[in-house]
């Protein structure tokens, strides 16, 4: 005959029981968030590889519009803001240099090991301008000059310190890796810029992929994945090499395991894409470009809450360099100015060439901040745009068709992953 167990003793294991798991769900409820800073294409040059001379200038009239003249202070700024800011990590998803000197790399490890030594790590992964890019070369005297390049050695030499050390998990065929950020959530930044195979996420890569998503998912872990080139592709015009080689076999790995999201950049633009299953991209704008901003994620239980913040260049200013005290305006001037020159070269014979122009210039800065609630549509130069038969042509119709979104804000729910 079995024993019964006295009811008193039930109620008193039940209640310990609801109490232990209302405590734990409370103390998730009451835990500080995971805190993150993203920050993508810094593009970095070291002081020592240009004189900022006329050559260097002209060439960044033809370039997209990137302050990379003002890449020092600007990455002085972002620096000091992070390190007052107290983030739990910093991440930078490649393009961290301008041409892939090696010196550049160096010396930009300098300024994010003050991070590191107020306490706050950083990870990083490279992307295509950043290993062996065959464009390294220093500009001083009215002319260029070939400096040397980094190699996969050289990367991860320099940024030994910046997640290769402390990784849990290396890929063997990239620079690939793996580190846990918390209790909660684990790291995996995916590396698709290999000299070999530049923009491809190689088939051993994915396979190493796979079995760090598993582990993660029996050790009991979401997982955040970083990347440089776009896992999805996030505009109707801007596809070719933005979006990352073998993406569709990578998307499915994400869709069935734990993944929180991915964490782009690459285009430079600010833009937050959905797959049909509902898996998110963030694909966070280019720090060297106006408006000059990083992307700042929490992670509390199973939500990730994303928005943007600017670098405050007019209060770094104000301590270290009063003529800066404007950078935001200035940089969201030349930024137009280069997209109105650009746009200005398919409309040679349009009367009002310059005032399209001008326009379509506020309408990209728009785009490329991720605001295009703050977009001021002109028909009648819309129209003017349609009949060129242009690409900037094509390029607003896609803007337009997107509607007017603040991409700089994005609610993820991971929960039941």
């Amino acid at each position: 005959m079995k024993k019964r167990i006295p009811l008193l003793v039930v109620m008193l294991v039940c209640s310990l029981l609801t109490g232990c798991v209302k405590n734990e769900e409370e103390a998730a409820a009451g835990a500080e968030p995971l805190r993150i800073v993203i920050a993508s294409d810094t593009h970095y040059i070291s002081q020592q590889l240009t004189d900022n001379g006329l050559y260097f200038q002209r060439m960044m009239e033809n370039a997209d519009g990137k302050i990379t003249e003002y890449c020092e202070p600007l990455m002085e700024g972002f620096v000091e803001q992070v390190i007052e800011e107290k983030p739990d990590a910093v991440i930078l998803s490649g393009d961290l240099s301008f041409n892939g000197a090696k010196l550049s790399h160096e010396d930009l490890a300098v300024k994010l090991s003050r991070i590191e030594d107020a306490g706050i790590p950083v990870y990083v992964i490279p992307g295509n301008h950043d290993i062996e890019s065959g464009l390294a070369y220093s500009f001083c005297q009215g002319t260029y000059s070939k400096a040397e390049e980094t190699s996969q050695k050289d990367f991860e030499e320099i940024y030994s310190g910046f997640g290769y050390c402390e990784a849990l998990n290396r890929d063997e065929a990239s620079l690939s890796y793996t580190v846990d950020l918390n209790d909660q959530v684990r790291l995996l930044m995916v590396d698709c810029n290999t000299p070999e195979e530049p923009g491809l996420i190689k088939t051993e890569t994915l396979a190493w992929i796979e079995g760090q998503l598993k582990q993660a998912e029996k050790d009991g872990k979401y997982v955040l994945a970083v990347s440089h080139q776009n896992l999805l592709q996030h505009s109707s015009v801007l596809a070719y090499g933005f979006v990352m080689g073998n993406n569709k076999k990578l998307l499915k790995l994400y869709e069935k395991y734990p993944v929180i999201c991915n964490l782009s950049g690459h285009m430079h633009i600010q833009h937050v894409q959905k797959a049909d299953s509902g898996f998110t991209e963030i694909a966070t704008s280019s720090l060297s470009v106006s408006p000059d901003q990083y992307g700042i994620m929490e992670i509390k239980g199973s939500t990730a809450a994303y928005h943007t913040e600017p670098v405050d260049m007019k209060k770094w200013a104000a301590e270290h360099n009063p003529d800066l005290v404007d950078f935001a305006g200035m940089s969201e001037r030349y930024f137009k100015r280069i997209s109105a020159e650009k746009s200005l070269q398919e409309l040679d014979s349009a009367d009002n060439a310059q005032e399209m122009a001008d326009w379509a210039a506020d309408i990209n800065a728009c785009y490329f901040a991720g605001r295009m609630d703050q977009a001021e549509w002109n028909d009648a130069l819309y129209q003017e745009w349609e009949k060129t038969d242009s690409f900037f042509g094509m390029y607003l119709t896609s803007l337009k068709k997107e509607g007017p979104v603040n991409q700089n804000t994005a609610v993820i729910s991971f929960a039941g992953k």
